[in-house]
């Protein structure tokens, strides 16, 4: 089976990275630029890598965010003052960029901000102006 396109220039990519390093002829400056660069392909590849790896990437961001309003009040009671999992959409937001969009864009889900939910960032208050 022959390479793809893409394995055939990062293939390319990687002999000119040796030949350059090698040679000494890439600076420190252009080095961090291809790093960076570098990083910024590997996490859009894997962006797209991962939207295959579950049915749940599939779903709309409003079916995902009326899951996530279960999860957060799994007795439908999302608009009381004392939801039953006060924490679960941070938890929720933490688990992969789709989720955290998703979440943070779905204002029901932070109806309500109990102090329990806030006291695990108390100690970021420091930092605030």
């Amino acid at each position: 089976m022959a390479p793809s396109p893409v394995m055939q220039v990062l293939r390319a990519l990687d002999s000119a990275v040796d030949a350059a390093l090698n040679d000494h002829t890439i600076s420190t400056e252009e080095l961090g630029h291809t790093t960076s660069f570098l990083t910024m392909t590997v996490s859009r590849m894997n962006q797209y890598r991962n939207q295959f790896k579950t049915h749940v990437g599939k779903l709309p961001p409003e079916t995902l965010a009326r899951i996530f309003e279960f999860v957060v009040a799994p007795d439908k009671a999302i608009y009381t003052s004392s939801p039953a999992r006060p924490c679960a959409a941070d938890h929720l937001a933490l688990v992969c960029k789709s989720w955290r969009t998703t979440a943070l864009g779905w204002p029901r889900l932070w109806y309500h901000i109990s102090d329990e939910a806030i006291h695990p960032y108390m100690s970021m208050r420091k930092y605030l102006p």
